[in-house]
C-alpha cells in the first residue's frame, strides 16, 4: 500500500479521477483537521502521510458531494443517496453496456438508471474535451511546423 503526503495525494488523486478531484492542498488538509480524511500528522518538514485506502475513501466521498452539487438543480436525485462516478479508469462505458446491465435486472429504479447515464455521459464529454485540446495542441504544432518548413524553403530559394 502507497503512502503520500499531501502534494503527492493532490497529484494522484486528480490522475485518478481528473475533474472531479479536488485540485487545491489545502482542501486536504481542512479534511484531515476535519477528520473527514485519516492522515498521520507529523510536524515539520515530512507534514501529513496519508494511506492510499484512507485517500481512496475519502475520494469517494468527495466525488459524491461534488455530484451531489452538480445535479442540485434536480432534487429529486440530489436528496437519493448516490454513488459517484466510477474513480477507477477503467475500460470505457458504452450506451450499450449500460442498458444490458439495466434489462438485466429487474429491481432497478429509472431514477438509478438515469443517474448511471449521466455519469457515463459525463466521463465521455470529459474525454471528448481531453481530446479535443490535445488536437488543438498538435494542429498548432502542425501549423509551426508548416511556418518552419515554409521559413526553411524561402532561405533556400534565397540562395
Amino acid at each position: 500500500m502507497r503512502v503520500f503526503n499531501v502534494t503527492e495525494a493532490i497529484i494522484y488523486l486528480n490522475e485518478l479521477m481528473p475533474g472531479i478531484a479536488p485540485r487545491n492542498e489545502e482542501t486536504l488538509r481542512r479534511a484531515i483537521r476535519n477528520g473527514e480524511l485519516k492522515a498521520e500528522t507529523n510536524l515539520g518538514r515530512e507534514g501529513n502521510k496519508i494511506n492510499e485506502s484512507d485517500l481512496i475513501a475519502y475520494s469517494k466521498k468527495y466525488a459524491a458531494k461534488a455530484f451531489i452539487k452538480n445535479n442540485k438543480a434536480n432534487t429529486r436525485f440530489a436528496s437519493m443517496s448516490m454513488t459517484p462516478p466510477s474513480l477507477m479508469p477503467e475500460e470505457d462505458v458504452t450506451i450499450a453496456d449500460v442498458l444490458k446491465k439495466y434489462l438485466n435486472k429487474t429491481d432497478t429504479s429509472k431514477d438509478l438508471f438515469k443517474i448511471e447515464l449521466l455519469e457515463n455521459k459525463k466521463k465521455w464529454e470529459e474525454k471528448r474535451n481531453v481530446i479535443l485540446t490535445k488536437m488543438q495542441a498538435l494542429e498548432n504544432e502542425l501549423s509551426k511546423c508548416n511556418s518552419e518548413i515554409n521559413a526553411f524553403e524561402d532561405e533556400l530559394k534565397n540562395l
